[in-house]
């Protein structure tokens, strides 16, 4: 889930602006909050690689 929510945005970002008519203000607080979910993730994530495996997660 982190490396999608990293990574899937950007390659895509150019069609993203023009389908949807999107500012570089938006684009830029899609970026932002592509980073804020990232580190959400992993905080809930990593303990659970702790007690369950990474294989189970």
């Amino acid at each position: 889930m982190a490396f999608f929510a990293w990574f899937a945005c950007a390659p895509l970002m150019p069609l993203i602006k023009r389908e949807y008519g999107l500012t570089a203000d938006q684009v830029a607080n899609i970026n932002i909050a592509a980073v804020a979910v990232t580190i959400l993730v992993r905080l809930v994530v990593g303990p659970m690689c702790d007690r369950f495996g990474p294989r189970k997660v």
